[in-house]
């Protein structure tokens, strides 16, 4: 029996001694780690003395190792509390405190080493024990109960205290496993040797289950390892993007203290001594961002002010994230601030700007209601609003139909041969206005021209407003041999008035407008066909590229007519095999070599001549034909891609460009349909490279725009189209990821002759580079375009110059004939 009670301890103190050295291994810096292993050191002192003592030949040994177990068990407890203050301030106590709390061990020992071997060693059933006088254990339990207590405490307030998650796990851990090896270890070391229940002493051996509790707490929540020291922070945030982002970059711990900065953080604040400062002390916000910081886990362009040099105040957009370990706490903020500066300057000039035109129009617009309602009565004011547009006051469509009917019946009572005109005014792209500065400048700048308007038609004229951003103006009084003059001095005048610029928000905005005509009586005998007829030569006039006057003929209805009829072959087209694909080749500029495609569509009805595509896909989109056209266009597109690619594997990969309508990418199935094409036919989507024009991406369609990104997903390219012909801006081009700018041959026609678009040209080429985008130009057709691009090292180009759209079978024959040399 005595062998198996000295193999238990003899176990136990094994288990202590290489727990103390597993600790000491773990993490040699830390003084929690080499606190633990010696409390481990004093364990393993008591229990391998209390093994020895059992099994002593003669009672001197039994009192030196009695002695031996009394060095572990006096000094554990002060030990213990040592352990959980260096857990909770994680830096070593102060050594007058030190001393303090282990003089009661060093007191207890001591006082151990003056006991007479006879008077504390007894020998029960072979073994050697030890007891004590009541006065002696009576206040060693009181010391140790005490600094259990004390312990217990310590961890509890560390654990309510902290903010860190890993750090609460901890202290509920040790506390947990404390208090049940506590609980047992009293019960049978105190409260049952009070009923004369003593045996081996089995105290030491319960440590082990709160070292075993510890031990969980160090390999669960690295209580030894714990989380590297701030100046190891974000050793893995990458130099480079401190060195190449121009915008002031701040890391900082979870208590705001400053970790790291770049390069622009230490010019702008002038001084190296910022780390370790609070980074509230660096900046001013109207709101409390880094709460909001903390409460999000990011923060996108908060506004702050950073306070530089001389306290100067840097206005600036903070876009923060917090990272988390992995045990969910704070491992540190990562901040960006960017300068708007001049932003915001000029957004105050603007603001500033807006309330004075805001206050002259209200100021104006309530004069007018004054001067209305002083000068009219009830009635007449009735009428008026009857007959009179509401925004622009100018007479409507009612009094406008009126007033005609009424002057043809005077005419034909008095028997008068008397003409006169209608010209119908619309306004050129004024939707894009109303789109991009709001309705409310739309109505001022419809007020600004009706004004404008009236202005320059003679006295007796009519300006009126029938709808939307359409005018009419009749000119009566007129003689049969004055009517061409006046048309055209009339008309001169009108569309002058949109020579001049109008200003919204400190802006200069131009428009345009297009006029059709019709004369009473050659073109009309009533209102409504007189109307009617005047519009149809104002859709001529736009046309014909707006910005122009168009007098009826009976052509142009005949023209229309022939649309109507052109839209309802165009039904049956594909059925028929009418349509087909064309292809223009792609050159790199500086290679001279064939890298891609553009697939053009192209209609031969009944074998007659080919329609224009400007003709017939408007109108194929008006009919939502251009829907089941295009799947079978870049079904076409696909099939020859995949073919010419299969041909010369040393040739490299030609891509294809296809151009997509607003009505394809507002398909609900569009994106599925074109993923099931590209599959089917084996083509790489990388090489797929899908035109869309300016106008489309201006429109602001939320379903279009997800559309393109999915074709983005699937591994398709993006090209804006025409690039320069709309209200351009490279904002469009950073939200949907565009790959290419394909710059409009209008202004590639241009080159070495106009001034304007060499600039325009110039600056689309360099702007797209820094944004890392290819671009193409279409329309190449001289020898001194192409060597201009060269020179401005535009990227592709296309045009007659090198080849024109050409069907499949004539295309593979210039790849062979490219092959052969």
């Amino acid at each position: 029996m005595i062998s198996i009670y000295f193999l238990f301890y003899f176990a136990f103190s094994i288990f202590y001694a290489l727990f103390g050295i597993y600790v000491i291994i773990k993490d040699r810096s830390s003084i929690i780690s080499k606190t633990l292993s010696l409390m481990c050191l004093f364990l393993f002192s008591w229990t391998i003395g209390n093994g020895l003592m059992l099994i002593a030949q003669n009672i001197s040994l039994a009192n030196l190792w009695r002695l031996t177990a009394a060095l572990g068990w006096c000094f554990f407890f002060s030990i213990w509390l040592d352990l959980t203050f260096l857990i909770k301030n994680k830096e070593k106590i102060k050594p007058k405190f030190r001393i303090l709390l282990y003089l009661p061990s060093l007191l207890f020992f001591i006082y151990n080493l003056q006991y007479k071997p006879s008077f504390v060693l007894y020998r029960l059933n072979g073994n050697w024990l030890d007891r004590y006088p009541i006065i002696f254990q009576s206040l060693f339990d009181i010391y140790y109960i005490v600094y259990f207590i004390c312990g217990i405490w310590i961890l509890y307030r560390f654990g309510k205290t902290s903010q860190l998650q890993r750090e609460k796990k901890q202290a509920r851990i040790i506390i947990t496993s404390s208090l049940f090896t506590f609980t047992l270890g009293f019960i049978t070391d105190t409260f049952l040797p009070i009923f004369q229940q003593r045996g081996l002493p089995l105290d030491v051996i319960i440590a082990s289950l709160g070292i075993i509790g510890v031990w969980y707490s160090i390999s669960k929540y690295k209580l030894i390892t714990i989380t590297p020291k701030p100046k190891y922070l974000f050793k893995n945030i990458s130099e480079y993007l401190f060195k190449i982002v121009d915008d002031p970059i701040f890391v900082i711990g979870y208590d705001l203290s400053i970790i790291k900065v770049n390069d622009i953080v230490l010019k702008i604040l002038d001084s190296n001594d910022i780390l370790g400062k609070d980074f509230n002390s660096f900046i001013i916000s109207e709101i409390d961002v880094l709460s909001d910081l903390y409460k999000h886990g990011t923060i996108n362009k908060a506004e702050v002010s950073l306070i530089g040099k001389n306290n100067i105040l840097l206005e600036c957009e903070l876009s923060g994230k917090v990272i988390y370990d992995e045990f969910r706490d704070i491992y540190g903020i990562l901040i960006i601030l960017h300068d708007i500066s001049e932003r915001k300057k000029r957004e105050d000039t603007l603001k500033k700007h807006n309330y004075k035109l805001k206050d002259k129009v209200n100021e104006k617009i309530r004069e007018l209601e004054e001067e209305s309602l002083n000068r009219i009565s009830a009635e007449n004011k009735i009428r008026y609003i009857a007959y009179h547009d509401e925004l622009t006051k100018l007479p409507n469509r009612r009094y406008f139909n009126e007033f005609i009917y009424k002057l043809i019946k005077d005419l034909k009572e008095n028997g008068r041969y008397e003409c006169f005109i209608i010209m119908f005014l619309d306004l050129d792209n004024f939707k894009l206005i109303n789109d991009t500065y709001g309705h409310y400048n739309g109505d001022s700048l419809l007020c600004h021209y009706a004004n404008s308007i009236k202005k320059v038609v003679r006295k007796n004229d009519l300006v009126v407003r029938i709808g939307g951003d359409e005018f009419l103006i009749l000119i009566t009084d007129i003689a049969e041999h004055e009517k061409a003059d006046i048309i055209e001095s009339l008309s001169r005048k009108v569309l002058n008035v949109f020579n001049e610029p109008f200003i919204i928000n400190g802006k200069e905005n131009y428009l345009t407008a297009s006029i059709g005509i019709a004369r009473y009586p050659t073109d009309g005998r009533d209102a409504g066909t007189l109307i009617m007829n005047a519009d149809i030569a104002m859709y001529e006039a736009k046309s014909a590229g707006k910005n122009k006057v168009k007098i009826f003929s009976e052509e142009m209805k005949n023209k229309m007519t022939s649309k109507t009829i052109l839209r309802n072959s165009l039904y049956k087209a594909l059925s028929k095999g009418e349509l087909s694909v064309y292809y223009q080749p792609q050159v790199n500029i500086n290679l001279g070599k064939i890298v891609g495609f553009e697939a053009l569509l192209r209609w031969q009805p009944n074998n007659e001549d080919y329609i224009s595509p400007s003709l017939f896909i408007p109108l194929a989109e008006d009919t939502g034909l251009i829907v089941p056209i295009g799947y079978w266009v870049i079904e076409k597109a696909c099939e020859s891609l995949k073919k010419w690619n299969s041909l010369d594997y040393r040739q490299g990969k030609y891509s294809m460009a296809i151009n997509l309508s607003i009505n394809q990418l507002n398909e609900g199935d569009f994106i599925s349909n074109v993923a099931k094409i590209i599959e089917d036919s084996g083509v790489n989507p990388f090489l797929l490279e899908f035109e869309v024009t300016e106008r489309m991406i201006l429109k602001g369609n939320e379903f279009a725009e997800k559309n393109l990104e999915k074709l983005k997903k699937l591994g398709v390219k993006i090209s804006i189209d025409d690039f320069g012909t709309e209200y351009s801006s490279f904002i469009n081009i950073k939200k949907f990821s565009i790959d290419k700018i394909k710059v409009d041959m209008a202004f590639i026609q241009g080159l070495n002759k106009n001034k304007t678009d060499n600039v325009i040209v110039n600056s689309i080429i360099s702007l797209s580079h820094n944004l890392d985008l290819s671009v193409i130009a279409e329309g190449v057709e001289t020898e001194e375009q192409l060597e201009y691009l060269k020179r401005y090292n535009c990227d592709i180009v296309q045009g007659y110059l090198f080849y024109k759209p050409m069907p499949e079978t004539e295309i593979k024959g210039i790849l062979y004939e490219t092959m052969s040399k």
